[in-house]
């Protein structure tokens, strides 16, 4: 049996690099893949899976390579260099447009291809920016008209206000072909591509927000690309991932499933590890030598899980 050790993954790049190692772990294996559980004090600080609400590194640890997936990505494993992520390429129009081919095939958890539309919307009023304008906008569109959410889908507050910190002078994001879209800046911006590299501007389904009664309904699921599908995140307990079977960005998974348990003691964190139930996790970056002495470093994994 394979065994990734705690100490081993922070040397590899940091706890918020454990959930990239995991499923981008490219080895030969057959179908008995293990199930992956996580203790934690916290799965995410806002309980919901919304990339746009979770912008710490507990949040990082959850969706970065596992859930969510972005149009460009980074080189983990190299010098952080821009990589074609669901976008295959972009290119530079001017100093404020730039345009972006997706990656053909790819499928959403619900088996929807994903198509300009998906990331227009992904990019609109209605999902990221609400009312808020451009920082440096000039002019509005007489005809442009600000959608009104239906009851249960408006966006809570920080919302809008992290995807316009995120995208202080976005204008627009408009559908070219069914696999090109142009993305269009009220000023010159050299960090465009940078920008869609970033945390939060991870690309999700539309109809599955179209399908959702609710905000929360949709954050707390929602469809995505990542290698990863969310099966079940119960507040302040669990969540529930599983592997996906269809072929994007990512390589094939290294685990059946994974899930995250919250533990609010350090007492049950350890006495979970210490019973091989579960590997163990922390957002804190540093730690003293004699912390680094405990012993949850030394956990030996059960056949049913790894330490992560």
């Amino acid at each position: 049996m394979s065994k990734l050790t705690r100490r081993s993954i922070l040397k590899s790049g940091g706890v918020a690099a454990s959930t990239l190692l995991l499923p981008r772990f490219a080895i030969a294996q057959g179908d008995n893949r293990p199930s992956v559980t996580i203790a934690v004090q916290k799965v995410t600080n806002s309980n919901v899976l919304d990339v746009l609400r979770e912008q710490s590194n507990v949040g990082e640890r959850v969706f970065f390579s596992s859930v969510w997936e972005g149009l460009i990505s980074k080189n983990w494993r190299g010098n952080l260099e821009a990589v074609p992520g669901l976008a295959t390429e972009w290119r530079r129009i001017d100093d404020q447009t730039v345009e972006v081919k997706l990656r053909q095939g790819v499928k959403f958890h619900n088996g929807d291809e994903l198509t300009a539309d998906d990331v227009v919307f992904t990019f609109s009023r209605e999902r990221m920016f609400g009312e808020t304008e451009a920082k440096n906008r000039s002019t509005i569109k007489a005809f442009e008209k600000i959608p009104t959410p239906r009851p249960g889908k408006e966006l809570p507050p920080d919302v809008p206000a992290v995807a316009r910190r995120i995208w202080p002078d976005l204008v627009r994001v408009d559908a070219v072909d069914k696999y090109t879209v142009r993305f269009y800046n009220a000023t010159p911006d050299v960090t465009i591509e940078g920008r869609l590299s970033r945390y939060g501007s991870d690309i999700m389904n539309r109809r599955a927000w179209d399908e959702s009664a609710s905000y929360l309904d949709w954050a707390r699921k929602p469809i995505t690309t990542g290698p990863y599908k969310v099966v079940e995140l119960k507040p302040d307990v669990s969540l529930t991932l599983e592997a996906t079977t269809n072929i994007g960005v990512a390589v094939r998974r290294s685990s059946a499933s994974a899930s995250s348990k919250c533990l609010k003691s350090r007492a049950a964190s350890m006495a979970c590890c210490r019973a091989n139930t579960s590997s163990l996790a922390t957002s804190r970056r540093t730690r003293s030598p004699a912390s680094r002495r405990t012993p949850h470093s030394k956990c030996r994994a059960a056949p049913s899980s790894i330490i992560a």
